[in-house]
């Protein structure tokens, strides 16, 4: 078989083509900022806690087989000071959000701090 571009050049031009690819998602990765998002809620042991928190869909390293992964991060204040007493962080597949969001304000809610 005869290719009509030297082997080097057209994987050259393939790797070119993917970092063309690659710099518009950068771009765009560069100027996202999640909005955090901040409340309160009622813990399980009766206690107003405060929390801010990030959601944000996540491709992880790999050859493209894996799949896009949503990702939510809570900070929570037991005592309402604005200083996170605790991070929570779940992750999951995009399509199970709502169960996703279940579960953070369930760990949320239920979160204990037995250190002090």
């Amino acid at each position: 078989m005869r290719y009509s571009l030297p082997i080097a050049e057209t994987i050259e031009r393939a790797k070119q083509t993917q970092v063309d690819r690659l710099a518009a998602l950068y771009d765009q990765l560069v100027t996202f900022q999640p909005e955090p998002e901040s409340g309160t809620a009622v813990g399980s042991d009766g206690t107003k806690r405060t929390y801010t928190s990030i959601t944000y869909t996540y491709l992880p390293p790999g050859d493209g087989d894996k799949p896009l992964l949503y990702v939510i991060t809570r900070w929570v204040s037991f005592n309402g000071d604005g200083k996170a007493d605790v991070e929570i962080g779940v992750t999951g597949l995009p399509q199970d959000k709502a169960a996703l969001e279940k579960i953070m304000d369930r760990a949320m809610k239920s979160a204990v701090r037995e250190d002090l």
